[in-house]
This record gives C-alpha cells, structure tokens and sequence, in this order.
C-alpha cells in the first residue's frame, strides 16, 4: 500500500485523534495505585477499576485493533506480489463470518485480563484470512476466538509443542518411509520356491 490515504485501515484510525486525557483523573488513578500499596481495599478497587471501567475495555479493544491492524500489514507485505491472494483477503474482511469474529474478538479483548491474550486473538484474526495449518477455512472462527480466549497461557504453551511433536513425528515419519522404501526397492526378490 503506498500510504496512509490509499489504506482505509489507516485512514480510519487517523480519523480519531487519540484523547489527551483528563488531569484530574490521572491524578486520583495515581493517589489510588499509592494507597493500594498500603491499603488493600484500595488496591482491589484500583483493580476492579482497571478492568471494568469503560475507558479500561475500550482501551484493551483498542490494542486489539492496533495489533490486529499490525499483523495485518505484515500480511499484505506477504502477499503484496500475488493479486490473486490479496483479492482472497480482501473478500474474507468483507465476509459476515468475519465481522462476527471480529465482535467476538473485541468482547473477548474487553474482557482479556493481560495484553498476550489480546495479542492472540489478533493473531487468530489474522490467521484466518489466509489458508494454514492451524484453522480449517470453513472454521466458525468466532468460536475459535472464544475457546482460545478460555484457554490459559500454558494451555496454549501446550497446544504449541503438541503441534511442534506433530510436525516433528510427520518429518521423521516421512524419513522412515523413505528408508524403508529405499530398503524394500534396493532388495533382491525372495524366492518362495
């Protein structure tokens, strides 16, 4: 894309300058995270606060988007050379599946509780414009979006070495193959007589 006129995505996050802020609430954010550190009940509300507070959840679906949009960059540079490719994408931003995975991705953003977990369903999002291994193109990704957002971080460290194991297996497996396809063609013929 040459810039950031000609890429809408751009173009709509610089439609909306980002706020400046409020003075006095920085400063009582400040006094509350101070008294929490002597204060417990200050803490859990400073907490309670954080996540739940409208500016908190638009901020984390914020950073989904960004995240999103970043990934989504390095896509198009991927596929910048094949039209056919990029005309694919294209069609998938537009599909309804899409729009219902990217509300789910921002509910669940609303919802994250760390900046990993927003990172991952950006990289689902992403994931699922362009065919590989990990999603089946007629995947209900919504869904996906909401089981990985259950999933702990070692839930996933899991799910990656189990597919790395698999990986492996299929190399060593197609290794085996071949040696025993070598060792079957090289032999001479047995003679039952």
């Amino acid at each position: 894309m040459t810039g950031k006129i000609d890429d809408p995505v751009d173009a709509s996050f610089e439609a909306w300058p980002e706020d400046s802020g409020d003075l006095g609430k920085k400063a009582s954010d400040l006094a509350l995270s101070i008294g929490g550190l002597a204060f417990t009940p200050a803490k859990i509300v400073k907490i309670l606060i954080d996540q739940f507070a409208s500016p908190s959840r638009f901020d984390r679906i914020e950073y989904l988007l960004k995240a999103f949009r970043l990934k989504l960059n390095i896509l198009d540079s991927q596929n910048a050379g094949s039209r056919e490719r990029v005309t694919a994408v294209e069609q998938k931003l537009e599909s309804p599946q899409f729009s219902e995975a990217v509300s789910a991705a921002c509910e669940e953003a609303a919802r994250a509780t760390n900046a990993k977990k927003i990172e991952q369903l950006a990289s689902v999002l992403v994931g699922s414009l362009t065919p590989n291994e990990w999603a089946d193109p007629g995947e209900d990704i919504a869904l996906m979006i909401r089981d990985i957002a259950q999933l702990g971080e070692k839930d996933v460290k899991v799910l990656v070495i189990r597919k790395q194991y698999r990986v492996a297996a299929e190399r060593v497996g197609e290794k085996r193959m071949e040696c025993f396809s070598v060792t079957v063609c090289a032999a001479k013929p047995i003679d039952f007589r």
